[in-house]
C-alpha cells in the first residue's frame, strides 16, 4: 500500500474512518435485511 509507505499515521486514520463508516452502514442495513429474511423464510410479517 502506498499510503502506508508514505505515512503510517495517515493509513491508520484511513482504516479507522473506513471501518467506522462500514460499521455504521451495517447497523443501518441489518434490521432491514433481518426483517426481509424473516418475512421470506417464515412468511411471518412483523
Amino acid at each position: 500500500m502506498s499510503l502506508h509507505a508514505e505515512s503510517t499515521e495517515a493509513s491508520a486514520e484511513f482504516l479507522t474512518a473506513r471501518t467506522r463508516r462500514a460499521r455504521t452502514h451495517v447497523h443501518r442495513v441489518f434490521p432491514d435485511l433481518r426483517g426481509t429474511l424473516i418475512t421470506e423464510t417464515t412468511r411471518n410479517h412483523e
